[in-house]
């Protein structure tokens, strides 16, 4: 299921305490059906504590507590996705040991690919495929550099944070 972590007036990250009833509400309805959760923005401290560009720009940390508070109250969520950094990298909540939470690569700029998640019974799979054209080869590795150089640095990630399988009952 997506929710909505844009603040429509600053662009930064945003739970409101609508939305967080909404995603509790939403979870509730099929406690025995694994669930995954789509958001724009990261949606852990340790996340948000490793981003160099720009920290203010992230889901403050009341809003992370919110809707980990959500989370934490449904024995479903096997996993929660979002994008917002543009970076592969998987991070954890140490409240909630049993959710992967993952960050998915940009199109647009280096990395330049997308992720595929596969759904199962019993588990999903998840897999960044980088595109291959010599135009997107060439773009990738223009992008590679911004933020002083930096940039390959940070949103590649570890090569586990671009292929996993979560098994679930």
């Amino acid at each position: 299921m997506g929710i909505d972590s844009n603040d429509v007036y600053t662009g930064a990250g945003a739970i409101s305490e609508t939305t967080a009833a909404f995603l509790d509400s939403a979870l509730g309805e099929a406690p025995e059906r694994p669930a995954v959760v789509f958001l724009h923005h990261p949606a852990t401290w340790q996340s948000i504590q490793n981003w160099v560009v720009w920290p203010r720009f992230m889901l403050p940390a009341a809003d992370v507590a919110r809707l980990q508070s959500v989370l934490a109250a449904h024995d479903n969520v096997a996993a929660v996705f979002s994008g917002h950094t543009h970076r592969n990298y998987r991070s954890a909540s140490p409240t909630l040991p049993g959710i992967v939470f993952q960050e998915v690569g940009a199109t647009k700029e280096h990395m330049g690919g997308y992720g595929v998640l596969d759904v199962y019974e019993g588990g999903l799979v998840y897999g960044f495929h980088k595109l291959d054209c010599a135009e997107c080869l060439v773009w990738s590795e223009r992008t590679r550099r911004q933020y002083f150089g930096f940039y390959g640095h940070v949103v590649q990630g570890d090569p586990s944070d671009s292929a996993f399988a979560v098994v679930y009952d």
